[in-house]
This record gives structure tokens, C-alpha cells and sequence, in this order.
């Protein structure tokens, strides 16, 4: 608040906020020369500045001297740092002097300021316009103005003009001024009233003895100006002064807050302080309370609040941080106790001898069912509420206490409820103390409510009693075998399932040594060693019951003691794990197979644009030799091979599961009846073939030709596990609902409708380790080059893109059992119609062929041209893209490949039909997962592709293309 301010008049030179002087002028000049120094420093140093005048300086004049001694004003004014204001619209608003509204506007327009991060208020205020009547109450207002600014952040100058001013009146206001601003002759001088320095002496002395006392204060000590809203709501206080205990207990500094609001200080401060405070600064009423200030500060404080001047408020405060900790922790400690009493029921309570007076904690009056003002609060009371026939016994424990000269006793007890007459148990102790004679003058003691512990203690007998009989029932009942053994590991005692696991009475078992049941296994020794130490042990162990079939067990063996921990034996558990093992086994197939098959499918784009290249320069060869040609004739040769390639390359798109084939609802019996003919027609005569097919299966979602290629797959390799033998062949198709318990053997299968088609054969049968691999691609057990080991892994790979499962069941000797499950749908089959036959055509429109490989792209142009096209050829889809914008109405059909560098065929197409949305185009490829037939009609694409591709192929589709778009014919 003290911090000095430049005043721009070289005499005064610095004076802190707050003061209040004056000058005496003769002409426009004196004034001028004063006043727009004064405010071009103000503007300077990011003051608001108000001028308010008055003849003989107008505010047209003022203005104009402000802009000429300062460039930049102009900015100033245009942001609203200076108002220039006539004394009609200050002064006298209505026509009429209002010291209070004047004095008000002031404060007013200096917290807006502050509001506005401007330093404080720079004013000035011509009073030519005072007439005499008027002198006096302007007189007191000058004196008011003094007290007023001297608190806040304002310099004021007030102007005077020697002309209309006589000795009584200069006398008058150099009294209400701090200083006078004189000029004679050529130079200004300061003139000082000596009643005013005397008493600024005795002020001086005062503030002295007051600053004293306020830096020596324990206490915090503060002085606080309100600001205040338009209508007169406290909202923010500033910080005047503070004396270094109000740093030491709020950890503030001075220098950071004075002059500063405390929304600026405190950002999250509550809003109660600022409207307590208000309710001080404006109405004068003091205020005493105690409050927790929140982080930053996280104290407590004793808070006096009084007013010293008109909107002012002085804090005095102690730090009572220390005290509020600790009557909450006292606090809380006796919650606690109340809690932990209430919590287990007991009470504590002390009968002075003295007296007879008897008090209880509330836990006794809850435990004995009273309220405070129902006990007699005697030491009879008390007996009172005993249950009549303990009374005598708990007398007598109390007074034989204190005859026999013991220092404590405890008793149990019943006593009955004073409100609903409930019988309870109680337990108590009690301790005597004794005066320095050793006279027992005090007892005390506690009560505990032990009747739930009794109850408890009763049904855990009893429940112990029916866990005993549970722990047998369950173990009987287990579903896993339980085996008790002694320390020698002869069997004592088996449970039902290991009678059903192991298909023996346990009459026959119990007595024999459990070795016996491992005889052969590898673990027999480390078992039996763990048994007889006393160890724990966990493996697994296959056995061989009744009938010969092998059971796999996983088996724990865990020590068994006595009450004092001596081991008496051992406890067998033993899980069956066949059907759970054999689960496993089928995950493990399931997911090799996968993994082989995105691995067949990943080479099959390659193996697709080699065939691509042999198709298209075989055929071209075949147009280009004259047929008499001797090389002609071995051409055909070649486009067979390539035909037994391509049909490869299908079967390994189809292991994989990569390629959508034209699935629809359909029913499986026409399609297996139509099949058999053509097995009957095929498979040896030595086979008898017997088929039970069911004409209701229902329909399934799925692709004609697969499942005639499930069938003869199948049914192929059952006539050649059956060569050159007689044999049976049985084909059933039935409709089947898969319950949970069959799903649960076969982790491909959820409970539901299928189509089950089954192929058993009589012949030579597999060995497990066999039927662990018939799926996997390329495996076969035929003779070098009598099979591609295909069949099996493509009947896999259909099924199980069906969301199907295929189970095997084979013996060595005893023949092979496959199953098919399809998912059967709701509804109705939908039938197809055949296609057409397709025939090589001809044209004579002009194609823009895209091809990145350059031996497919410079035969598949001559083989277009061969067949009447014009051909432009483009080796990448941005050539291609820039030669189709060139001329886009020149082209009547765009052929390109899928996989490209750069730009792939789909987004060469979609960038075509940007510029000709009605341009056709078919799309090739080898192999691509993000593209199938469902991308046709997309981006213009009329027509999808897979290589390797025949003449007649490309043609039909050629023309289909451009039919739709209505081409040349």
C-alpha cells in the first residue's frame, strides 16, 4: 500500500498511494503544465486515469493537450485507460452536488480498475464550477476525500483557481490537502499547513507506538479494505497491512499479499470468509468465530473481526490448530471405544464405596436394555436387574470379595432386560482400589455379553458334528477317487467312484497294498516313497481296468496326521483325465491345423500368378502354331498340367479356409443320394456299400459342390483302406441334436440342430499317433505319387468353415468311424440353378489392361488383341490412373490385377470411377484375403476373377462387363 508512485511533476517527484493534493492556478497553462505530465506518467505505470473538468480547461482541450504531449494516447483511450469527463456529469449528475455518490463513484471506479489489472486510480478534478454556496459542504467533502483516498490505491489532485478563492478559502483547502501546489513567478513551490504537520507529528508518534505493538503481537493482526459489487454485495477484500505474526501462522508473506485481492492470494478460498468480513466492513457489527481454513493453509484459527474505518474490517487471530487436533483425536478415540464396546458387547462401569454411586458406560445400558434415566445408579439397582436366581451368587461374588480382601473377582451370569425381558449371559470381572489406609473405596470392573458366544459355542458343536458327517458324505459322494492309506500303503478306505473309476468292489480293494494298482507305472517308486515319509506327490499314471481299457488318472497324494500331527498315512485323490486329455489332444490338432493352413494359403498367390503366366503364352502359343505344327501338338500337354495345378491350388484354398465359396441354404440328402450313385459306379465291386440317408435332415448353409467333395473325399479313403479285400462301407445322413455332453467332448461343437453324416469302413484301421496327423496338408500313407495328401485336410478345412467339427474313431484292425457335423438351419433349402456353358468371345472394344507382372501383362495383351481388343497396357495403377484421365470416354473396359505396389486394383478402381462413375471393371487376382466375390458392385467392379484364368473364362467375363454397360457388340 506504501509502495512510492512517479507523479511526472519534477517537485513532487514520488508519493506513495493514497495522497491527496492540490494546486492553485491561474490560466489554462498552470494547469496544463501540471496536470499532463501527471497523467501521461499515470499511463505510463498502467494506471486508470479520470480527469473531471471544468473551466477554464474543457474536455475537448484536455484531450487534445494529452494527445499532443503523448503519441500513443490515443490507444489508451480507445482500450478505456483514461476518462476525460466533463464536471456536469461527475460532479454535479442531477443537477446537484452528492458528496456520498461522488465519494462512492471514486472506490467504485478504482475496484473496477483493479478488476481490470490496472494498478490503481490516477484522478484530477477542476472545481472552477463551485459556486459560494456551495463552498462549505464541499469543504467537508475535501476532508472526506482525504480520509477516504489516504486508504486506497489513488493519487488525486484537486485544482483550484486563485481568482475565485479568498484567504479564508485557500486557508480551508490547504488544511483537507497534504501538500499545495503554488506557483510564483516562474517556479512552482510546495506549500504545507503547520496544523496539518503537527498533527501528521503526532500521527507519526502514534503509528509508531501502534506499529510497535503491531509487530510484538503473538497474535495474527490484519487490516482488510471490502470490494464490493455494482449494488453493494462484498465480493473480495484486499489486503492493507499485516504484522509478522500473521506470517508466521498462515505461512504468507508481506510482500506477496499486500495491495493484493484475496481471490488473487487464495484462489479456492470459501465464500464465507469473504461474506463474514463484508457483514464487519459494512454494517460495523463485529464478528468472533473458530474455522478450519482449507489447503494451502490446512489450519485452524480464533478469528475477531471488527471495523476501524468505513470499509475497512481488522482481523486478530490465533492459531488453534494444535487444540482442534487434539479434541478430535479425543474425539474419535472415544467414538472408538464407544464403537469397540458396542462393537463386542462390552461395558465397562464404577461404583464408588463412598457414595453408592454406580455409572455405567452406554454399552452396559444397552446390554442390560435401559435408558440412563431408568438406572437407580446404585449398586441394589444393579442387583435388581440380575436374573433372580443368580442374585444371591453374584452378591456373594462381590461382597466376598471385598471380606476375603481379594483385589479382583469375575463372575457369569443371566440377568433379563429392563425393556422386552430377554435373558442374557453376562461375564464379569472387577478390580478394587484402594485409599492410602488400603480401604477399598472404588470398583471397577466391565460386563461383557457372552450369550451369542454361548449360542455359538453350542451350534459349533453341533455343526461340528454335522461337518464330520458332510466331509464323509462328501467324500463318499466325490467325483474323483478318494484313497486313505496307511504309513505302509495298504489301503483302509476307498469312496464310490474309485469302485466306478477303477471297476472294482471296494470290498476287494481295501486291505491291498495301492502299489499294486501302479504295478508297470514309472512313478510306483517315487510314490511309495512319498507315502512313507509322509510327502506330498502329484503326477499322472495310466492304468488298465476291467475289460483292458486304459484310464488316465491324475493322482495327488497328500500326508495324513493325527490330532498331534503325527502322520498316520497318506490321502489319495485321483482324477479321471481320459476324456479331458483327449480334449486337449483335439486343441492341439485343431490348432495345427490352423496354423498350416495360413501357412498353405499364403503361398497360393504365387503358386495363382505362375499358373496365370503358363495359361495365357500356352493358349497364345496354341493361336499362334500352325496346327500341323509337331510343337503344337504338346501344348495340350501343358494346359493339362497347368490344369492339374490350378485344381491344387484350389484344394489348398480350401484346406485353408480362405476362399467364401457360393454357400446357401440347401438340403444335404439329394446331394449325398446323387453322390452314392456315382460311388456305386466306382468303388470295388469287393465293397459292399450300404447307405441309410434321411430325407428329413433339414437344411444346411453351404456349397453343393463341397459337400459332394466331403463325401467321395471320405468315402475314397475308406474303399482304399479296404483294397484289395472284401469289406463294408456304411454311409448314414441323419438329422441330430447335439446335447452339452457331447459338445463337451468335441470343442468345435455347441449344443444345437446338425446334419450328421457318417462314413465307417471295415478296413485296416490307425493307431492313435496316426489319426493325430490324417489332417494335416500333404500327409498321406499311400505309395509315392498315388495321392497329394489333400483329401482329408480339404474335408477338414470345409467343415470347419462351415462352423461344422469332423471326429475320427479307428483300431488298428478294426476299420475307421468319421463323423460330419454341419449346423443345421431353421427354414427352408433354396435350389440353384445351373450355369450356362461358357463359350469364348469375341469384340472390338478398347481395354485398359493393369498388370505389375510383366510377363502376365504383355501375353495377356496379346491374347486380348488376339481376340479383337484394343489394348493399352499400363505396368501399375498410377500409370494406369494417369492415362485413363487423359482421355477417360476412350476406354470401354479396365482389367487389372489386385495386388500392386502403390495402388492396389481396388483403389485404382475406386479412383476411376471418381472421374467416370459408369467405367466397368473386372478385378484379377491369385490370392487375396481383403477381396471375393462380395466385393463385386463395388468402386465399378463388375466382375472378380481368381487366377489362373482360361481364355474362355476371361472372355465370358469380358463380355458379361460390358453387356451390363451396353458396349460394342
Amino acid at each position: 500500500m506504501n509502495s512510492l508512485r512517479k507523479t511526472g511533476i519534477a517537485i513532487i517527484d514520488e508519493v506513495p498511494w493514497g495522497t491527496h493534493f492540490c494546486q492553485f492556478y491561474r490560466t489554462p497553462q498552470d494547469l496544463l503544465g501540471i496536470l499532463v505530465p501527471y497523467f501521461t506518467e499515470g499511463l505510463k505505470n498502467n494506471e486508470f486515469c479520470m480527469w473531471i473538468t471544468s473551466e477554464p480547461l474543457d474536455a475537448v482541450a484536455a484531450r487534445a493537450a494529452l494527445a499532443a504531449a503523448f503519441p500513443d494516447f490515443e490507444n489508451f483511450i480507445r482500450r478505456g485507460q483514461v476518462e476525460i469527463i466533463p464536471h456536469t456529469e461527475w460532479y454535479l449528475k442531477d443537477g446537484r452536488f452528492d458528496s456520498e455518490r461522488v465519494l462512492n463513484g471514486w472506490v467504485k471506479k478504482l475496484d473496477a480498475a483493479l478488476a481490470r489489472g490496472y494498478e490503481g486510480l490516477r484522478l484530477t478534478g477542476n472545481t472552477f464550477w463551485l459556486e459560494k454556496k456551495d463552498w462549505a459542504a464541499f469543504t467537508d467533502y475535501e476532508a472526506a476525500v482525504d480520509s477516504v483516498i489516504g486508504r486506497y490505491r489513488m493519487l488525486a489532485v484537486c485544482t483550484y483557481s486563485l481568482d475565485r478563492c479568498g484567504a479564508d478559502e485557500i486557508l480551508d483547502v490547504i488544511a483537507n490537502h497534504r501538500f499545495a501546489l503554488v506557483r510564483r513567478e516562474a517556479r512552482w513551490e510546495l506549500v504545507e499547513s503547520a496544523e496539518r504537520k503537527r498533527t501528521e507529528l503526532a500521527l507519526a508518534e502514534s503509528e509508531e507506538r501502534f506499529r510497535s505493538l503491531f509487530s510484538s503481537m503473538t497474535e495474527g493482526f490484519a487490516i482488510h479494505e471490502i470490494v464490493t459489487n455494482e449494488g453493494g454485495d462484498p465480493i473480495d477484500y484486499r489486503f492493507l497491512d499485516i504484522n509478522p505474526a500473521f506470517e508466521r501462522l498462515t505461512g504468507l508473506r508481506k510482500s506477496d499479499v499486500l495491495g493484493q485481492r484475496v481471490t488473487e492470494v487464495l484462489p479456492d478460498i470459501e465464500p464465507f470468509w469473504i461474506e463474514t468480513y463484508g457483514r464487519v466492513a459494512l454494517t460495523g457489527e463485529p464478528a468472533t468465530f473458530d474455522r478450519y481454513y482449507p489447503a494451502p493453509l490446512d489450519r485452524w484459527y480464533e478469528v475477531y473481526a471488527y471495523r476501524p474505518a468505513e470499509r475497512q474490517f481488522a482481523v486478530i487471530f490465533m492459531d488453534i490448530t494444535s487444540r482442534k487436533r487434539a479434541e478430535q483425536a479425543l474425539r474419535e478415540s472415544e467414538e472408538r471405544l464407544r464403537r469397540a464396546q458396542e462393537i463386542a458387547h462390552l461395558g465397562s462401569w464404577e461404583l464408588d464405596l463412598v457414595s453408592n454411586r454406580l455409572t455405567w458406560s452406554d454399552e452396559v445400558f444397552r446390554i442390560f436394555g435401559m435408558k440412563p434415566g431408568e438406572f437407580g445408579a446404585t449398586y441394589q439397582a444393579f442387583l435388581d436387574a440380575v436374573h433372580p436366581d443368580d442374585r444371591v451368587a453374584v452378591d456373594a461374588a462381590y461382597s466376598g470379595s471385598l471380606a476375603e480382601g481379594r483385589d479382583s473377582y469375575e463372575i457369569e451370569h443371566r440377568i433379563v432386560r429392563r425393556d422386552n425381558g430377554e435373558i442374557r449371559i453376562v461375564h464379569e470381572k472387577c478390580e478394587h482400589q484402594r485409599d492410602a489406609t488400603g480401604r477399598v473405596v472404588r470398583s471397577i470392573g466391565m460386563v461383557h455379553d457372552v450369550t451369542e458366544a454361548k449360542k455359538g459355542e453350542a451350534l459349533r458343536q453341533a455343526l461340528a458334528e454335522q461337518e464330520r458327517f458332510r466331509l464323509g458324505a462328501a467324500v463318499e459322494q466325490a467325483s474323483d477317487s478318494v484313497v486313505m492309506l496307511d504309513l505302509d500303503g495298504r489301503i483302509q478306505y476307498v469312496n464310490a467312484a474309485f469302485e466306478s473309476v477303477n471297476r472294482l468292489p471296494r470290498d476287494r480293494a481295501v486291505g491291498r497294498s495301492y502299489f499294486e494298482f501302479l504295478s508297470g507305472d514309472p512313478s510306483t517308486v517315487v510314490v511309495r516313497e512319498a507315502v512313507v515319509k509322509g510327502q506330498a506327490w502329484h503326477g499322472h499314471s495310466t492304468r488298465s481296468i476291467a475289460g483292458g481299457r486304459p484310464v488316465e488318472l491324475e493322482i495327488t497324494i497328500s500326508p495324513a496326521a493325527d490330532p498331534s500331527g503325527k502322520i498316520i498315512g497318506g490321502l489319495v485323490t485321483e482324477k479321471d483325465v481320459t476324456q479331458e486329455n483327449a480334449l486337449q489332444r483335439q486343441v492341439r490338432q485343431s490348432q495345427k491345423m490352423e496354423a498350416l493352413g495360413t501357412l498353405a494359403g499364403g503361398i497360393t498367390h504365387d503358386f495363382n500368378n505362375i499358373l496365370s503366366t503358363i495359361f495365357i503364352n500356352t493358349e497364345l502359343a496354341m493361336l499362334d502354331l500352325d496346327p500341323t505344327n509337331p510343337a503344337r501338338r504338346s501344348l495340350p500337354l501343358v494346359l493339362q498340367a497347368a490344369n492339374r495345378g490350378k485344381e491344387l491350388v484350389k484344394q489348398i484354398i480350401t484346406f485353408s479356409r480362405q476362399r467364401e465359396w457360393d454357400r446357401k441354404p440347401l438340403e444335404v440328402a439329394p446331394i449325398v443320394k446323387e453322390g452314392m450313385k456315382f460311388l456305386h459306379s466306382t468303388v470295388s465291386k469287393d465293397i459292399t456299400i450300404h447307405e441309410t440317408i434321411a430325407s428329413d435332415c433339414g437344411p444346411v448353409l453351404a456349397d453343393p459342390s463341397q459337400v459332394h467333395q466331403i463325401l467321395v473325399n471320405l468315402c475314397q479313403n475308406a474303399a482304399l483302406a479296404m483294397a484289395g479285400c472284401p469289406g463294408h462301407l456304411e454311409v448314414k445322413l441323419e438329422p441330430i441334436e447335439v446335447d452339452t455332453a457331447l459338445a463337451a467332448r468335441h470343442p468345435d461343437l455347441k449344443p444345437g440342430p446338425y446334419v450328421r453324416l457318417t462314413v465307417a469302413d471295415t478296413g485296416c484301421g490307425m493307431t492313435a499317433e496316426l489319426m493325430e496327423r490324417i489332417f494335416e496338408p500333404f500327409f498321406t500313407t499311400r505309395k509315392h505319387g498315388e495321392g497329394s495328401g489333400l483329401g482329408l485336410a480339404v474335408v477338414h478345412g470345409i467343415v470347419k468353415s462351415y462352423y461344422g467339427a469332423i471326429t475320427v474313431y479307428s483300431e488298428p484292425g478294426k476299420g475307421s468311424v468319421f463323423n460330419v457335423y454341419i449346423p443345421r438351419l431353421a427354414g427352408e433349402a433354396l435350389v440353384g440353378e445351373r450355369g450356362k456353358r461358357i463359350r469364348p468371345e469375341r469384340g472390338k472394344e478398347h481395354i485398359l489392361l493393369v498388370e505389375d507382372e510383366e510377363a502376365q501383362l504383355m501375353g495377356m495383351a496379346r491374347l486380348l488383341g488376339r481376340l479383337g481388343y484394343r489394348v493399352t497396357a499400363k505396368p501399375s495403377g498410377r500409370t494406369a490412373l494417369t492415362a485413363f484421365k487423359k482421355k477417360p470416354d476412350g476406354f470401354d473396359l479396365v482389367i487389372t490385377d489386385q495386388a500392386m505396389p502403390r495402388m492396389t486394383g481396388v483403389e485404382l478402381a475406386g479412383a476411376l470411377v471418381k472421374v467416370r462413375p459408369d467405367i466397368p471393371v473386372i478385378l484379377c487376382t491369385g490370392f487375396s484375403e481383403k477381396v471375393n466375390g462380395e466385393t463385386v458392385g463395388h468402386d465399378g467392379i463388375r466382375s472378380f476373377v481368381m487366377k489362373p484364368f482360361t481364355v474362355q473364362e476371361i472372355s465370358r467375363h469380358i463380355r458379361a462387363a460390358l453387356k451390363k454397360t451396353g458396349g460394342v457388340e
